[in-house]
């Protein structure tokens, strides 16, 4: 084993960053919960502003025998139900801005080489900026989707894989001589 473990080269660029967002979203059970009650909370809001121009609008036309509160309620429904469905694309957009803001004011450039190696003592993560190893002792889950594979760090925090990034041998080789080296750490495969 030493000396042959595989090593993976590959470039992840802001995309491959908030994949990990969406796998979170999908497959952990707090930050599912999490999303829905954000989606829920942006659906309020935008229901209660469309609501609200909704009531303007009929208070200052004034049509006559009919309660203001009705239009109220329906401004309302309408827009909830309008803010559930644009949620995700507006948290999405939100989070892909926030994530190159952070990563300008870090100095990290957007798209990043990123190397991975196994030795004796763990996982190595490299980049330009930082290296890390994890001991495979501490290592909580790997988990493999159609288009990645998340080697977690901790309960939030993961290394990505883009497979379409990596030659496919490479990367069989490497997740297979991880699971050697560590198979304590559970492998789940999600279909999508």
């Amino acid at each position: 084993m030493p000396g042959s473990a595989p090593v993976l080269t590959y470039d992840l660029d802001v995309r491959d960053r908030l994949a990990f967002n969406d796998f979170a979203q999908r497959y952990l059970p707090a930050q599912r919960w999490a999303g829905i009650f954000l989606k829920a909370v942006v659906a309020v809001v935008i229901g209660v502003a469309l609501a609200q121009i909704v009531l303007v609008a009929v208070t200052l036309a004034r049509p006559a025998g009919n309660p203001a509160t009705a239009y109220w309620w329906g401004g309302f429904v309408v827009g909830a139900v309008a803010g559930w469905f644009i949620a995700r694309p507006l948290m999405a957009s939100f989070l892909r801005s926030t994530v190159k803001r952070r990563l300008r004011l870090q100095g990290v450039p957007q798209d990043q080489a990123v190397q991975l190696s196994l030795d004796d003592q763990g996982v190595r993560s490299a980049t330009g900026t930082m290296t890390q190893t994890v001991a495979y002792a501490g290592l909580p889950r790997i988990d493999e989707t159609p288009d990645y594979v998340f080697i977690f760090l901790g309960k939030l925090m993961s290394v990505p894989i883009p497979k379409a990034k990596v030659a496919g041998g490479d990367l069989g080789a490497f997740l297979a001589e991880l699971r050697a080296r560590a198979p304590q750490v559970p492998y789940t495969v999600h279909e999508r």
